[in-house]
């Protein structure tokens, strides 16, 4: 079971987590015809955000909580 942490409200910009980490994957197919262009787009995109931080109650210790954020995309476009 864990509880959330209360901020240190008299100096908010002490400590500093570090950026945003994630990674993106694309890959598109293209067939081309006379006059038109078919595009088949497959996107993959996952992020770690930093949530906050929480109490674990068994160990009794401060424990950084993060999320992982995942966007699949699939497209298609058609150009004349």
């Amino acid at each position: 079971m864990r509880t959330t942490v209360p901020e240190d409200t008299a100096n908010p910009f002490s400590e500093q987590k570090n950026m945003n980490v994630g990674f993106a994957f694309t890959v598109k197919y293209t067939i081309n015809k006379q006059h038109v262009a078919h595009h088949f787009i497959l996107e993959y995109l996952k992020i770690k955000t930093f949530q906050g931080r929480t109490i674990d109650l068994k160990t009794n210790e401060i424990v950084d909580q993060f999320t992982a954020l995942t966007f699949p995309n699939i497209g298609y476009r058609v150009e004349f």
